[in-house]
């Protein structure tokens, strides 16, 4: 049984059915993260936070599973990305208040100014998510982006990203044919510097021989 009920999963691989085989190693890895992510945002809205911010979103489609009918979510990503994505989702009905796609590359863009523009509110708090992003970002580029959302945070806010540590991508990871840019052992202490009063670090590996 899926642990994930994604219902626009295969419309959002436009064809590409078999990546949703749980066929190789990856599977479980990534819907480990998801599910952190949904629980997150769950969470939060508990709390009332009622705005969520997916950096790197590629395919989320949390705004549309996640029933949360008074939260905006924002996408940032490339234009390339929306230009497939949204005729994929044009016939499909939000569960939320509102979406808002933010067209941009992290380390190029004005975080702040592109998300005010689409409507993000810094004096609300808000939930960061950041899956399969961390490690495409280079050294420079994650400091700045830690700093952005420490800056853009208001109490109440969190995050949450996978990443892999810098010995194993100085081994040379790669995925898909596209090669880690960067990856660190205190991503924990990164993001306090950035403002963040807890951050914490968790092994998946370790996780998942504890099940």
């Amino acid at each position: 049984n899926s642990l994930i009920h994604d219902p626009l999963a295969s419309r959002l691989l436009a064809g590409e059915t078999h990546l949703l085989q749980p066929a190789s190693a990856n599977e479980e890895y990534m819907t480990m993260r998801a599910l952190i992510g949904d629980e997150l945002a769950l969470s939060q809205h508990a709390q009332g936070v009622r705005q969520v911010v997916s950096l790197g979103a590629g395919m989320d489609s949390r705004a549309f599973r996640l029933d949360l009918a008074d939260t905006v979510f924002f996408e940032v990503d490339k234009a390339g990305l929306f230009d497939m994505k949204e005729p994929l989702l044009a016939d499909v009905p939000l569960t939320c208040a509102g979406r808002r796609t933010v067209v941009g590359t992290l380390g190029e863009i004005d975080l702040r100014a592109a998300l005010e523009s689409a409507g993000f509110d810094s004096s609300k708090p808000t939930t960061w998510l950041m899956e399969g992003l961390l490690p495409y970002l280079t050294v420079d580029v994650l400091k700045q982006t830690a700093a952005d959302l420490g800056g853009l945070s208001a109490p109440g806010s969190a995050l949450w990203g996978d990443a892999f540590s810098k010995t194993a991508v100085d081994r040379g990871m790669v995925f898909h044919g596209v090669p880690f840019a960067s990856g660190f052992d205190n991503y924990d202490e990164v993001f306090r510097a950035a403002g963040f009063d807890h951050a914490e670090a968790m092994d998946f590996a370790v996780q998942g021989d504890a099940r």
